[in-house]
Protein backbone atom coordinates (compact mmCIF):
# COMPACT_ATOMS: atom_id res chain seq x y z
CA UNK A 1 0.00 0.00 0.00
CA UNK A 2 1.18 3.15 -0.90
CA UNK A 3 -1.46 5.43 -0.26
CA UNK A 4 -5.19 5.24 0.97
CA UNK A 5 -8.58 7.02 0.91
CA UNK A 6 -10.08 7.72 4.02
CA UNK A 7 -13.53 9.59 4.75
CA UNK A 8 -13.43 10.95 0.97
CA UNK A 9 -9.70 12.39 1.27
CA UNK A 10 -6.48 10.87 0.07
CA UNK A 11 -3.36 10.70 2.44
CA UNK A 12 -1.45 11.65 -0.53
CA UNK A 13 -3.91 14.77 -0.55
CA UNK A 14 -1.46 16.03 2.42
CA UNK A 15 2.00 15.23 1.03
CA UNK A 16 2.59 12.12 2.99
CA UNK A 17 2.91 8.28 1.98
CA UNK A 18 2.56 4.68 3.17
CA UNK A 19 5.74 3.58 5.13
CA UNK A 20 7.07 0.83 7.49
CA UNK A 21 9.15 3.03 9.96
CA UNK A 22 8.25 0.75 12.74
CA UNK A 23 5.58 -1.36 11.74
CA UNK A 24 6.79 -4.42 9.80
CA UNK A 25 5.17 -5.87 6.62
CA UNK A 26 4.06 -9.10 7.03
CA UNK A 27 5.73 -12.08 5.38
CA UNK A 28 2.17 -13.68 4.24
CA UNK A 29 -1.42 -11.52 4.17
CA UNK A 30 -4.61 -12.62 6.27
CA UNK A 31 -7.36 -12.90 3.62
CA UNK A 32 -9.82 -14.06 5.99
CA UNK A 33 -10.06 -13.85 10.08
CA UNK A 34 -10.54 -16.87 12.18
CA UNK A 35 -13.95 -18.88 11.55
CA UNK A 36 -15.13 -20.00 15.27
CA UNK A 37 -16.95 -23.47 14.88
CA UNK A 38 -19.32 -24.91 17.51
CA UNK A 39 -19.28 -28.54 17.24
CA UNK A 40 -21.20 -31.92 19.23
CA UNK A 41 -19.75 -35.06 19.17
CA UNK A 42 -22.28 -37.62 17.70
CA UNK A 43 -22.80 -40.50 20.66
CA UNK A 44 -21.98 -43.70 18.32
CA UNK A 45 -18.59 -42.39 16.38
CA UNK A 46 -15.80 -39.94 16.93
CA UNK A 47 -16.86 -37.49 14.39
CA UNK A 48 -18.15 -33.89 15.13
CA UNK A 49 -20.84 -32.28 13.53
CA UNK A 50 -20.65 -28.32 13.34
CA UNK A 51 -24.32 -26.66 14.67
CA UNK A 52 -22.41 -22.83 14.64
CA UNK A 53 -20.50 -21.13 12.79
CA UNK A 54 -19.16 -17.23 12.71
CA UNK A 55 -16.78 -14.87 12.84
CA UNK A 56 -15.16 -14.16 16.04
CA UNK A 57 -12.82 -10.84 14.79
CA UNK A 58 -13.01 -7.91 12.54
CA UNK A 59 -10.36 -7.00 9.81
CA UNK A 60 -7.66 -5.11 10.92
CA UNK A 61 -3.97 -3.39 9.77
CA UNK A 62 -1.45 -1.31 11.61
CA UNK A 63 1.25 0.78 9.15
CA UNK A 64 2.95 3.81 9.16
CA UNK A 65 3.01 7.05 7.27
CA UNK A 66 5.62 10.23 6.79
CA UNK A 67 5.39 12.74 4.69
CA UNK A 68 6.66 11.73 0.89
CA UNK A 69 10.61 12.77 1.03
CA UNK A 70 10.11 13.55 -2.73
CA UNK A 71 8.04 16.57 -1.76
CA UNK A 72 10.13 17.49 1.85
CA UNK A 73 14.03 17.40 1.69
CA UNK A 74 14.89 18.63 4.73
CA UNK A 75 14.40 17.17 8.51
CA UNK A 76 11.93 20.52 9.17
CA UNK A 77 9.99 20.05 6.34
CA UNK A 78 9.44 16.14 6.74
CA UNK A 79 8.25 16.95 10.85
CA UNK A 80 4.52 17.32 11.40
CA UNK A 81 3.48 20.24 13.69
CA UNK A 82 0.98 19.77 16.06
CA UNK A 83 -1.81 21.30 14.60
CA UNK A 84 -1.34 18.68 11.89
CA UNK A 85 -1.24 15.72 14.03
CA UNK A 86 -4.31 17.37 15.62
CA UNK A 87 -6.35 17.32 12.10
CA UNK A 88 -5.05 13.64 11.21
CA UNK A 89 -6.42 12.52 14.19
CA UNK A 90 -9.71 14.56 13.93
CA UNK A 91 -9.82 13.51 9.84
CA UNK A 92 -8.89 9.07 11.00
CA UNK A 93 -10.13 8.74 14.73
CA UNK A 94 -13.66 9.05 14.09
CA UNK A 95 -16.99 7.87 16.18
CA UNK A 96 -18.07 6.08 12.89
CA UNK A 97 -17.18 3.75 10.47
CA UNK A 98 -15.94 4.79 6.67
CA UNK A 99 -14.95 3.97 3.79
CA UNK A 100 -11.30 3.04 3.52
CA UNK A 101 -10.27 2.33 0.39
CA UNK A 102 -6.25 1.15 0.05
CA UNK A 103 -4.39 2.33 -2.97
CA UNK A 104 -1.68 -0.06 -4.13
CA UNK A 105 0.46 0.50 -7.17
CA UNK A 106 -0.07 -1.01 -10.40
CA UNK A 107 -3.78 -0.21 -10.05
CA UNK A 108 -3.98 -3.73 -8.27
CA UNK A 109 -6.93 -3.93 -6.38
CA UNK A 110 -8.50 -1.05 -7.34
CA UNK A 111 -11.65 -1.82 -6.46
CA UNK A 112 -11.68 -2.89 -2.79
CA UNK A 113 -12.83 -1.17 0.08
CA UNK A 114 -13.27 -1.86 3.69
CA UNK A 115 -15.76 0.36 5.95
CA UNK A 116 -14.20 0.85 9.58
CA UNK A 117 -12.12 3.88 11.70
CA UNK A 118 -8.46 4.47 12.94
CA UNK A 119 -9.10 2.67 16.52
CA UNK A 120 -5.24 4.17 17.51
CA UNK A 121 -2.49 6.67 16.46
CA UNK A 122 0.37 6.91 17.57
CA UNK A 123 3.43 9.85 17.53
CA UNK A 124 6.98 8.32 15.90
CA UNK A 125 9.54 10.38 17.22
CA UNK A 126 13.16 10.67 15.81
CA UNK A 127 15.78 13.58 16.78
CA UNK A 128 12.85 15.37 18.96
CA UNK A 129 10.51 15.95 16.07
CA UNK A 130 7.24 14.29 15.41
CA UNK A 131 8.61 12.10 11.94
CA UNK A 132 5.42 10.07 11.34
CA UNK A 133 2.63 8.27 12.64
CA UNK A 134 1.20 4.75 13.13
CA UNK A 135 -1.96 3.83 12.19
CA UNK A 136 -4.23 0.65 13.20
CA UNK A 137 -7.19 0.69 11.19
CA UNK A 138 -10.37 -1.62 12.50
CA UNK A 139 -12.82 -2.70 9.63
CA UNK A 140 -16.30 -3.38 10.66
CA UNK A 141 -16.46 -6.62 9.43
CA UNK A 142 -14.37 -9.79 8.94
CA UNK A 143 -14.43 -9.16 5.39
CA UNK A 144 -13.80 -6.66 2.46
CA UNK A 145 -16.33 -5.41 -0.37
CA UNK A 146 -15.98 -4.45 -4.13
CA UNK A 147 -17.01 -1.50 -5.62
CA UNK A 148 -21.26 -1.55 -5.42
CA UNK A 149 -22.48 -3.37 -8.63
CA UNK A 150 -25.92 -1.81 -10.24
CA UNK A 151 -28.46 -4.18 -11.94
CA UNK A 152 -31.44 -2.98 -14.06
CA UNK A 153 -34.12 -4.83 -15.53
CA UNK A 154 -37.29 -4.15 -17.44
CA UNK A 155 -40.44 -6.63 -17.13
CA UNK A 156 -43.15 -5.72 -19.34
CA UNK A 157 -45.62 -8.34 -18.54
CA UNK A 158 -47.68 -9.87 -15.06
CA UNK A 159 -45.21 -12.93 -13.92
CA UNK A 160 -42.34 -12.41 -15.69
CA UNK A 161 -38.52 -13.61 -14.75
CA UNK A 162 -35.23 -12.07 -14.26
CA UNK A 163 -32.11 -13.89 -13.77
CA UNK A 164 -29.72 -12.17 -10.94
CA UNK A 165 -25.93 -14.10 -10.17
CA UNK A 166 -24.26 -12.73 -6.84
CA UNK A 167 -20.27 -12.03 -7.00
CA UNK A 168 -19.93 -12.41 -3.52
CA UNK A 169 -16.99 -14.45 -1.72
CA UNK A 170 -19.26 -15.48 1.29
CA UNK A 171 -21.22 -18.67 0.83
CA UNK A 172 -24.88 -17.40 2.03
CA UNK A 173 -27.11 -14.71 1.75
CA UNK A 174 -26.93 -10.85 1.17
CA UNK A 175 -29.28 -8.22 0.83
CA UNK A 176 -28.88 -5.03 -1.31
CA UNK A 177 -28.71 -1.71 0.20
CA UNK A 178 -30.96 -0.65 -2.95
CA UNK A 179 -34.05 -2.40 -4.53
CA UNK A 180 -35.96 -0.03 -6.37
CA UNK A 181 -39.40 -1.29 -8.12
CA UNK A 182 -41.18 1.32 -10.01
CA UNK A 183 -44.79 -0.48 -10.80
CA UNK A 184 -46.09 -0.36 -13.89
CA UNK A 185 -49.74 -1.47 -13.29
CA UNK A 186 -51.73 -1.70 -10.56
CA UNK A 187 -52.01 -4.49 -8.33
CA UNK A 188 -50.66 -6.95 -5.74
CA UNK A 189 -46.31 -6.62 -6.03
CA UNK A 190 -44.95 -10.30 -5.36
CA UNK A 191 -41.84 -10.55 -5.58
CA UNK A 192 -40.18 -14.78 -5.42
CA UNK A 193 -36.84 -16.07 -5.65
CA UNK A 194 -36.28 -19.31 -6.42
CA UNK A 195 -33.63 -20.15 -4.36
CA UNK A 196 -35.59 -19.96 -1.05
CA UNK A 197 -38.97 -20.21 0.04
CA UNK A 198 -39.57 -16.41 1.43
CA UNK A 199 -41.56 -13.95 -0.69
CA UNK A 200 -41.33 -10.25 -0.68
CA UNK A 201 -45.16 -8.79 -0.76
CA UNK A 202 -46.51 -5.32 -1.34
CA UNK A 203 -50.29 -4.95 -1.91
CA UNK A 204 -52.50 -2.03 -2.98
CA UNK A 205 -49.78 -1.22 -5.33
CA UNK A 206 -50.55 1.40 -8.18
CA UNK A 207 -49.27 2.30 -11.78
CA UNK A 208 -46.01 4.43 -11.28
CA UNK A 209 -45.40 3.98 -7.77
CA UNK A 210 -41.99 3.70 -6.95
CA UNK A 211 -41.07 0.99 -3.88
CA UNK A 212 -37.92 1.56 -2.46
CA UNK A 213 -36.35 -0.71 0.18
CA UNK A 214 -33.00 -0.41 1.93
CA UNK A 215 -33.24 -4.50 2.38
CA UNK A 216 -30.22 -4.70 4.87
CA UNK A 217 -31.46 -1.28 7.44
CA UNK A 218 -35.12 -2.99 6.53
CA UNK A 219 -36.60 0.48 5.57
CA UNK A 220 -39.14 0.87 2.62
CA UNK A 221 -40.50 3.59 1.25
CA UNK A 222 -43.11 5.09 -1.19
CA UNK A 223 -43.19 7.83 -4.18
CA UNK A 224 -46.97 8.44 -3.61
CA UNK A 225 -49.24 8.80 -0.52
CA UNK A 226 -49.41 4.97 0.48
CA UNK A 227 -51.09 5.62 3.64
CA UNK A 228 -51.55 1.73 4.39
CA UNK A 229 -48.16 0.79 3.26
CA UNK A 230 -46.80 -0.80 6.59
CA UNK A 231 -49.65 -2.85 6.60
CA UNK A 232 -49.56 -4.13 3.44
CA UNK A 233 -45.92 -4.93 2.95
CA UNK A 234 -45.39 -8.49 4.73
CA UNK A 235 -41.98 -7.06 6.11
CA UNK A 236 -39.81 -10.17 4.03
CA UNK A 237 -37.01 -7.84 2.07
CA UNK A 238 -36.09 -9.38 -1.20
CA UNK A 239 -32.39 -11.00 -0.40
CA UNK A 240 -29.87 -12.73 -2.95
CA UNK A 241 -28.24 -16.08 -1.95
CA UNK A 242 -25.27 -18.33 -3.45
CA UNK A 243 -23.90 -21.36 -2.61
CA UNK A 244 -20.31 -23.34 -3.36
CA UNK A 245 -21.87 -24.54 -6.60
CA UNK A 246 -24.89 -22.12 -7.59
CA UNK A 247 -24.35 -18.05 -7.57
CA UNK A 248 -28.29 -17.97 -9.63
CA UNK A 249 -30.81 -16.30 -8.36
CA UNK A 250 -33.95 -16.61 -10.40
CA UNK A 251 -37.26 -13.89 -9.56
CA UNK A 252 -40.19 -13.98 -10.51
CA UNK A 253 -42.22 -10.57 -10.03
CA UNK A 254 -46.16 -10.48 -10.63
CA UNK A 255 -46.78 -7.15 -12.08
CA UNK A 256 -44.88 -5.39 -14.86
CA UNK A 257 -42.43 -2.84 -13.31
CA UNK A 258 -38.59 -1.29 -13.92
CA UNK A 259 -36.48 -3.56 -11.17
CA UNK A 260 -32.65 -1.73 -9.62
CA UNK A 261 -30.76 -3.29 -7.89
CA UNK A 262 -27.50 -1.76 -6.19
CA UNK A 263 -25.35 -3.98 -4.05
CA UNK A 264 -21.59 -3.97 -2.73
CA UNK A 265 -20.18 -8.05 -3.09
CA UNK A 266 -18.35 -9.27 -0.18
CA UNK A 267 -14.28 -10.03 -0.89
CA UNK A 268 -12.40 -11.90 1.39
CA UNK A 269 -9.61 -9.99 1.27
CA UNK A 270 -6.61 -8.88 3.91
CA UNK A 271 -5.18 -5.26 3.55
CA UNK A 272 -1.68 -5.36 2.24
CA UNK A 273 0.66 -3.19 4.41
Amino acid sequence: MIDFSYHGEKLSDYGCIVVGIHTDSPGSVQVSVPLRLDTIKTSRTYTHKIVNAKYDDVITAAFDICRNPLLYRTEQEMAFSDSEISHFVRWLNQKQYCKFKPIYENNMYSDLYFYGTFTSISKIIWNGCVVGLTLTFTSNSPFGYVDDKEFTVSLKTANETFLFFDDSDEIGCLYPYFFQVECLADGKLLIENDRESKNTVVDNCVHGEIITMDCGSRIIQSSMAHSTLYNDFNYNYPRIINDYENRRNLFTVSIPCNITIKYAPIRKAGIIV
